[in-house]
């Protein structure tokens, strides 16, 4: 065999050469696959995570791409927030509508307060009046019993008192 290779020295040389290049091959792409992760069973160890929104929408931007790697809390796309703004909008025109409902109440309130304040007013008045008849028709009866006052002035303060005390009911 080594008589054949002697004979031959170009192929000796060429298959020489074919080995080294295969080996030299062979060893760099060991150093560079020792870097990456590889497997012949088609499985792999991940960690998955489940994205969800706590609204439903319509999305207006993509913040991030498949397979980029992002932060916790991070903003990874923007829903679509109209119909949240108009419900928004709707409710704070609730609310101003509310305030002016409980602003008018409580300008009724002043209102029958005021009322009822001169209702016990027209009360107080009332009670003074119909004291004060009681005490002219005592002093008439006391007048007509002594013959000083006329049957006419008696029958008025009985009148002035009857008057008085159905105001007062």
């Amino acid at each position: 065999m080594f008589a054949s290779i002697k004979r031959h020295p170009v192929t000796a040389g060429t298959v020489l050469l074919v080995v080294l290049l295969v080996t030299a091959g062979a060893v760099l792409w060991w150093l560079n696959a020792r870097n990456y992760e590889w497997t012949d069973d088609a499985f792999i160890d991940a960690r998955t995570v489940t994205v969800g929104a706590e609204i439903a929408g319509r999305i207006t931007e993509l913040a991030v791409t498949d397979n980029q790697p992002v932060e916790a809390g991070a903003v990874l796309l923007r829903i679509d927030d109209s119909d949240y703004q108009a419900s928004l909008k709707q409710a704070q025109a609730n609310v101003a509508a509310a305030q002016a409902e409980i602003t008018n109440v409580e300008a009724q309130t002043e209102a029958q307060n005021a009322k009822i304040d001169a209702a016990h007013k027209q009360v107080a008045q009332a009670q003074a009046a119909l004291e004060f008849a009681k005490s002219e028709d005592q002093r008439n009866r006391e007048l007509l019993a002594r013959g000083t006052a006329t049957q006419q002035q008696a029958q008025q303060a009985a009148s002035t008192l009857r008057q008085d005390q159905a105001a007062l009911d």
